[in-house]
C-alpha cells in the first residue's frame, strides 16, 4: 500500500507534465496511459500515448478471467473499475485514458489525473486505500482563487494562451478551453476538502520548458509551491538535486 500520493490538477498548458522532474526518483508514477483516436500529440514523445483498441483488449482479458466491471457515475464522464485487477478505465473530454493500480507499494506516487472524475474515483474502497494520504494540488494561472471567482473568464483566458503558445492546434486549443466549465467545479469543490492545495498566479506554463532554462524554472516552481505548502516536500527532490 502507498503511505502518500500527490495528484496534480489544473487547465491544459498550466504546466502539470514538467513537474514530474521535480519528484523524487523512488516515487512511482501514476499517470493513465491516453487513449487518443487522433494518435500521440505531435512535437511531443509522448509516452503515455497508447492506442483505443488497447481498452477493448483489456477489458477482454479482464471479463475472461472473472473480473466483473463496476460501470461508475461520473457526472458527464464514464468510468469503468475492475476490482480484482485494480484497473480503471475513464474518460476525459469524452476520450478514454487507464490507470493500472495493481500491487502498489511505496513511500509516495505521484499522479496527474482529470479533476471531474477525481470525486468518484477517491470514492472507491479499493483506490482510496491504495493512494494512502492523497494531497491535490490545483495549479491555477489566474492571480484569483478558484473558492472566489464568480466566473470562469480569466481562467479560460489564460488557458486559451498557455495552450496556444504550448503549440497546440486550434481543436486542442477549443477542446481545453472550452472544458474549463466542467473542470473548475471540481477543482473548487476539491478545495474544500482537507486534501486540496492551491497555487494561484501559477507562472510555470509548460509552454515556458521548451524556451528557457529547464532546470531552473524546476528550481523557481519547486519553491513557489513550498512556500505555499511546506506538506508537499516529501514528495521533492531536494532543489540541489535537481
Amino acid at each position: 500500500m502507498l503511505e502518500h500520493t500527490l495528484i496534480v490538477v489544473g487547465p491544459g498548458g498550466v504546466g502539470k507534465g514538467p513537474l514530474a522532474d521535480l519528484i523524487r526518483d523512488d516515487a512511482i508514477a501514476l499517470d493513465p496511459y491516453r487513449l487518443r483516436k487522433d494518435g500521440p500529440r505531435k512535437d511531443s514523445d509522448d509516452p503515455l500515448y497508447a492506442p483505443p483498441k488497447l481498452r477493448a483488449d483489456l477489458r477482454a482479458v479482464l471479463e475472461g478471467l472473472g473480473d466483473c466491471v463496476q460501470q461508475l457515475s461520473c457526472g458527464s464522464e464514464k468510468m469503468e473499475w475492475f476490482p480484482k485487477a485494480r484497473v480503471l478505465f475513464f474518460t476525459v473530454r469524452g476520450e478514454w485514458q487507464c490507470l493500472v493500480l495493481h500491487g502498489l507499494e511505496g513511500a509516495v506516487a505521484k499522479a496527474e489525473l482529470y479533476a471531474p472524475v477525481l470525486p468518484a474515483l477517491l470514492a472507491l474502497p479499493g483506490i482510496g486505500a491504495a493512494l494512502g494520504n492523497a494531497r491535490v494540488l490545483v495549479l491555477n494561472p489566474s492571480h484569483e482563487s478558484l473558492l472566489e471567482m464568480s466566473d470562469w473568464a480569466d481562467l479560460e483566458s489564460r488557458t486559451q494562451q498557455n495552450v496556444e503558445l504550448r503549440g497546440d492546434a486550434q481543436s486542442s486549443v477549443q477542446k481545453r478551453v472550452g472544458t474549463i466549465p466542467t473542470e473548475a467545479p471540481a477543482w473548487r469543490a476539491i478545495l474544500k476538502t482537507a486534501a486540496g492545495r492551491e497555487v494561484k498566479g501559477w507562472p510555470f506554463a509548460e509552454h515556458r520548458f521548451k524556451k528557457e532554462d529547464k532546470r531552473q524554472l524546476l528550481r523557481e516552481a519547486r519553491k513557489v509551491i513550498l512556500d505555499t505548502h511546506p506538506d508537499l516536500a516529501i514528495f521533492f527532490r531536494s532543489g540541489s538535486a535537481i
